[in-house]
């Protein structure tokens, strides 16, 4: 009897849980800056999953068979679920013209109204509703024409998948990466929703009796809000990553404290003279030192951040200032010779704030997967000389001596040239900023089993042992780099790891200590192999 009710109160709260997550997003979006059209339709698809999952569980719940049949009748709403689901992937993608967009709503509005219409008038035509058992006071098995119901939402899924599918060609077409991952967070969506909603089919036909399974389906409402209304949407796999982390260190966490726990009463029972207080300190002890850890790391990060802020500001005030100033020259100026400078200074500083705004777009895109690549099999050696070429009169300018070895034949790796060199050009420009006058740089490429090896060594300010393990984040700069070099902005080799990591390739760095130099490696996958 405990087991059974058990059952219900799980089903009730399944229930309250997912009534919940859709209230929340469907009001999270009035909050959002989005064409009306798909605010409306996901609210309405919000309050339908509501509603609906509202009327079906407590369906099972009343004792009484007609005020279940009826409470059923209310929940044929679910028709419009799927219809409203086609409405907010048309508005969301626009795949389909006017003309036909309003053909193929009025048809799946129409169908559903009537199915709604003739639930209400005969509910057992569709389903009937017989005596519980495992606790539940009622149960649903398929009527003689459950099979409409079923060919209804084969129909709506054949219809979204055709929709999604045409909208993720012109989206491969246009090589447009954020309407493709919001694609596949619809998909996902679709996914959830069929494959938890077509669990209703086994429940009906009496294989199972517990309606858990199939309440999931309203989940669907998470990837589809994310997906269709966000502006810059995040690679599935990288949000999969964070979700899959965070289950695992809460699985750990709860496992260690668990353990704690188990200790404590094990302790007590073999060691009666142990000090009851001392593991319950220990592990209150512990758990401080974690989350000092953790804030620790977000505060370090939001500095990294402000500081960042801080001078990017300071680099965009520079040439508006400069902008500003050569205006009021123009203006006043009477000699040619005038007019030219201040053009002249004008186009420099327009090209600086472009050239700013490009590293800000391409640090973004680096970050995630909205990076679009083009691989094919490119020669290292000639990508290096390329670039060293790129950066010859820099070297000159500080009368750096620069040597080049590699290994003889073709360096084969699978690379965008364009996006490799951009990786590579930052690695020459920190090796020349922070080299001093009189200085050295040497590259090499070698070839190592499986892995071809680019390096470039300077003998430049180093790196700390310290410093080697915040090198590559986001933002980071040492001490030493800002006095060598105030105009950097500490994403340059944060933005070379992930192009280098693109390239399944491995970006790490090696120094003997402060202002003794430093190497930075690159491994690459040998093409060959």
């Amino acid at each position: 009897m405990i087991e059974f009710e058990s059952q219900i109160l799980i089903t009730n709260v399944v229930a309250v849980g997912v009534i919940i997550v859709n209230l929340v997003f469907g009001c999270a979006v009035f909050y959002k800056r989005i064409p009306r059209e798909l605010k409306t339709a996901i609210t309405l698809l919000s309050l339908t999953v509501v509603f609906f999952v509202f009327f079906f569980v407590l369906a099972f719940n009343v004792e009484s068979q007609d005020l279940a049949y009826l409470l059923f009748s209310f929940s044929s709403i679910v028709f419009l679920i799927g219809v409203l689901l086609v409405h907010l992937i048309m508005a969301a993608f626009r795949v389909v013209k006017m003309f036909k967009k309003k053909l193929i709503l009025t048809v799946f509005y129409g169908m559903s109204v009537l199915l709604m219409a003739a639930t209400f008038i005969s509910p057992e035509f569709f389903i009937r509703i017989t005596d519980g058992e495992h606790g539940f006071s009622n149960q649903l098995v398929a009527g003689e024409h459950f099979l409409i119901i079923i060919l209804f939402w084969c129909s709506v899924l054949l219809v979204i998948l055709t929709l999604l599918a045409v909208a993720f060609f012109r989206a491969y077409k246009d090589e447009n990466i954020n309407v493709k991952n919001k694609i596949v967070y619809t998909l996902v969506a679709v996914v959830i929703a069929s494959g938890f909603g077509f669990m209703i089919i086994p429940m009906v036909y009496q294989i199972y009796s517990n309606p858990v399974p199939f309440l999931f389906f309203g989940l669907f409402i998470i990837p589809l809000t994310y997906g269709t209304t966000a502006r810059n949407v995040a690679g599935i796999f990288s949000i999969l990553k964070r979700i899959v982390i965070f289950l695992l260190l809460s699985i750990a966490v709860s496992f260690f404290f668990g353990g704690i726990v188990s200790m404590n009463d094990w302790l007590i029972i073999m060691a009666p003279d142990f000090p009851r207080w001392a593991i319950p300190i220990l592990s209150s002890l512990f758990a401080v030192a974690l989350l000092m850890y953790f804030w620790y790391t977000y505060t370090d990060a939001e500095t990294l951040k402000y500081e960042f802020i801080s001078v990017i500001t300071h680099k965009f005030r520079t040439p508006l200032t400069r902008i500003k100033w050569s205006v009021q020259i123009l203006e006043n100026a009477a000699e040619e010779d005038e007019k030219n400078m201040a053009a002249e200074e004008i186009a420099a500083s327009a090209q600086t704030l472009v050239d700013l705004t490009d590293i800000l777009v391409d640090a973004s895109k680096t970050e995630g997967q909205d990076y679009q690549y083009k691989f094919s099999i490119k020669n290292l050696n000639y990508l290096v000389e390329q670039v060293c070429e790129s950066v010859k009169d820099r070297m000159e300018g500080k009368s750096i001596t620069y040597s080049y070895n590699y290994d003889d034949g073709f360096s084969k790796i699978y690379a965008d040239d364009q996006r490799l060199q951009f990786a590579l050009q930052i690695l020459f420009e920190n090796a020349i900023n922070y080299t001093p006058e009189g200085g050295s740089i040497s590259v090499r490429i070698s070839k190592e089993k499986n892995d071809i090896i680019f390096s470039i060594t300077d003998t430049g300010i180093g790196i700390s042992a310290k410093e080697q393990n915040f090198l590559f984040s986001k933002f980071y700069r040492s001490r030493r780099a800002k006095l060598s070099d105030p105009n950097g902005m500490g994403i340059g080799v944060f933005m070379a790891k992930k192009i280098v990591e693109r390239h399944e390739g491995k970006i790490w760095a090696t120094s003997p200590g402060p202002n003794s130099g430093s190497t930075f490696w690159i491994s690459f996958p040998n093409a060959d192999h």
